[in-house]
């Protein structure tokens, strides 16, 4: 069952996105109209008469369409800050050098913040083995309209702020907003056979 508290996070964060957006007749041709619609963060979009809709029509399935996708948003980012945390280590051989490793990472920017947890494999260690994770991190995450990769943080009263890769800065940005990082779980892998095999000769 669904505690009431995960329920609370959940419906501010339904009500914390406000699209704001305007939309305009542009152009009427021979009985087509053509509507303008540009909404709050995106490039204004043509939506003309056509078999299947009206031009206005169009526009507010648009705007229903960017509004669910923002609330789905906000609403992952809620959830993923209030998942009961895993316990850190209680034991760590510094010698296991191929395995999986699971860090969890927080981000945060002013008041917002999103925790992220990411698994990587491989024979890395240390730092190494976080700057793999940061890489695999920014490589599944959401873009905007514009192919920007971005996070999305939240606050406790439910609020969300977007923070884009805006300088396309890649790792080094996710770095510029890390604040706390625990690995939280070590799975010892079998070490593939190509490189058993190269150690053998």
């Amino acid at each position: 069952m669904v505690d009431q508290n995960t329920i609370d996070r959940v419906a501010a964060a339904i009500e914390s996105v406000d699209l704001g957006y305007s939309m305009r007749q542009i152009r009427l041709v021979e009985g087509i109209n053509t509507y303008a619609l540009a909404i709050d963060g995106m490039p204004t979009e043509e939506f003309a008469d056509n078999d299947d809709a009206s031009a206005s029509d169009q526009c507010y399935a648009r705007i229903r369409e960017v509004k669910q996708r923002k609330q789905a948003e906000a609403v992952i980012a809620a959830l993923s800050t209030s998942r009961p945390a895993q316990s850190m280590l209680t034991e760590h051989d510094p010698n296991l050098n191929w395995g999986k490793k699971t860090y969890r990472m927080t981000f945060m920017s002013w008041k917002y913040q999103v925790t992220h947890e990411v698994t990587v494999g491989g024979n890395c260690l240390g730092m190494e083995n976080l700057r793999t994770a940061l890489l695999s991190l920014y490589d599944k995450l959401p873009v905007d309209h514009f192919g920007t990769p971005y996070l999305l943080m939240t606050d406790e009263d439910g609020g969300s702020l977007q923070d884009g890769d805006e300088l396309g800065q890649c790792e080094d940005w996710l770095e510029s907003v890390l604040v706390s990082v625990t690995l939280i779980k070590i799975e010892p892998e079998a070490q593939d056979r190509t490189a058993q095999s190269r150690e053998g000769v």
